[in-house]
């Protein structure tokens, strides 16, 4: 037939020569996405002239096995001739011009669609494999066919002990050792069989290594990417069963409710089911609910505060800190101004008093981050009442270190003060060489007196209580002999 219509058209071409047109043979190819024929799939064909011969050609066409098609037309004198086709995505168009003075025409062209793939939707060139290990039945089976995401294959597996399975990658345990001849069928293409050979399993290892980050404690097996199963208890009631294989993609950690010591366990299993081995090997770990802890705190010195110049002493804390930990400072002076350094001095216009706040904030990529604030009013009166020191109209704040720049002041050296810190009592060792009373008194850290107690010289030794404080810093003065000196306690239960 296909014989018969070209004899038809070269004899109109050749007895009809009088009649101007053009002689075309056309055709096309038609590939998916994957570079693969397209078979059974439409294209049309138009001619936009309306010639004696072939009035407003029209035809469609069917793609076979290869993703071709051929024919040939004589059209009119002059005109366009054009090519499409469909898919889900959108439509493909060619076209072609001639004239009445082309007499043949040869014209082919190649579609590439972008939502259908070729080879009803399977390249069926693909090879499989099984990966095993000698201290399990578990077996992992993959093979190198491409899977097309939107237009998923059909895996179809065959393990060769009388089981089967799905999907592109499972994982099949075995119930005995031995050879098997397992095979895959990816949709309707040809089956593709292999050897695997399963050993006994003999070799469990639970050992693993672990660190805590706050709550967060994480666990590293040794025995990484082989057959079988994890399951780790977390010693607080939790546990988690994760597949071995998985490693070392799987983060194993677990975050706690609250700090504790927990006794933690790793047991392993050669396969998911019928294991013929297990390991277990057990830990402690200890964490805590904020490795960082801020504590903001400022003394406003009233010995060494002068008129006009008020000292304070910054006696922030930050525990727990590493060398990568960033500590930063924040100081709101109440008159609209701030600052943000450790040490700063500042100058008020005028007298007042103000709130005073100091915020000290510490982060860390490892341990967290933590925050604090402590605030306290001070400042002048307009009778130039600061404190216990006087100014008239402004008057300067100087913030000093605490840790480098000591408190202690006149005399009395030998002067001992413990434990610090101390939790119920503070006991005060006077030196013999004093005089005369000695007066004792605890301030907080605002400046107010929490205790005070005079004794004679002749009592070398004193007790302080300070059970009924809260915790935190206070400054014990001791007057003596004319003498004085201040000493950091830390009370803490």
């Amino acid at each position: 037939m296909k014989k018969l219509k070209l004899t038809i058209a070269l004899l109109l071409f050749v007895f009809l020569g009088h009649a101007q047109g053009t002689y075309i043979e056309f055709g096309a190819t038609v590939l998916g996405f994957n570079g693969l024929p397209v078979a059974n799939h439409p294209v049309t064909v138009i001619d936009s002239t309306n010639s004696v011969l072939n009035p407003g050609i029209i035809n469609t066409y069917y793609t076979d096995a290869n993703g071709n098609f051929l024919d040939s037309i004589y059209t009119g004198v002059a005109g366009a001739l054009y090519m499409f086709t469909t898919d889900s995505c959108q439509m493909y168009l060619f076209d072609t011009l001639y004239t009445g003075n082309t007499t043949s025409l040869t014209w082919n062209r190649t579609f590439y669609l972008q939502c259908t793939s070729g080879s009803s939707g399977t390249n069926c060139n693909y090879t499989v494999s099984a990966t095993t290990t000698a201290t399990g039945q578990s077996v992992l089976f993959s093979s190198t066919h491409q899977n097309n995401p939107l237009n998923p294959s059909t895996y179809t597996w065959s393990f060769g002990d009388g089981t089967f399975g799905t999907g592109p990658n499972p994982i099949h345990t075995y119930a005995a050792p031995g050879t098997y001849q397992y095979c895959l069928q990816v949709d309707s293409c040809p089956v593709v069989c292999n050897i695997v050979v399963v050993t006994a399993g003999t070799a469990c290892d639970a050992s693993f290594t672990h660190q805590s980050f706050g709550l967060t404690t994480e666990i590293y097996p040794v025995s990484v990417g082989t057959p079988g199963h994890f399951i780790f208890y977390w010693g607080d009631g939790h546990s988690d069963t994760v597949n071995s294989l998985a490693l070392p993609t799987v983060a194993y950690n677990h975050t706690y409710s609250q700090a504790g010591t927990y006794a933690i366990c790793v047991e392993h299993f050669d396969a998911w089911v019928n294991a013929t081995c297990s390991d277990i090997v057990c830990d402690s770990t200890s964490n805590n609910s904020n490795p960082l802890i801020c504590n903001a705190s400022y003394i406003v010195d009233t010995v060494n505060s002068q008129q006009g110049s008020v000292v304070v002493w910054n006696a922030t804390s930050v525990t727990g800190n590493t060398a990568t930990t960033y500590v930063t400072f924040h100081w709101d002076f109440g008159d609209g101004n701030t600052s943000n350094t450790q040490f700063p001095v500042h100058t008020y216009a005028n007298p007042g008093v103000y709130q005073v706040c100091l915020t000290v904030t510490a982060a860390d990529p490892i341990l967290g981050s933590c925050t604090s604030t402590f605030c306290d009013s001070l400042g002048v009166d307009a009778n130039g009442n600061l404190i216990y020191k006087g100014a008239l109209l402004g008057w300067t704040l100087n913030v000093y270190d605490i840790n480098s720049i000591g408190i202690e002041e006149n005399g009395l050296d030998e002067l001992a003060v413990y434990p610090n810190p101390a939790s119920d009592e503070l006991t005060i060792s006077l030196p013999k060489s004093i005089s005369g009373e000695t007066t004792i008194t605890l301030y907080n850290v605002s400046g107010s007196m929490v205790k005070s107690i005079a004794v004679n010289h002749s009592d070398i030794s004193q007790t302080l209580s300070i059970a009924d404080l809260p915790n935190g810093m206070y400054i014990l003065h001791v007057l003596a002999n004319g003498h004085n000196k201040q000493i950091k306690i830390i009370k803490q239960n």
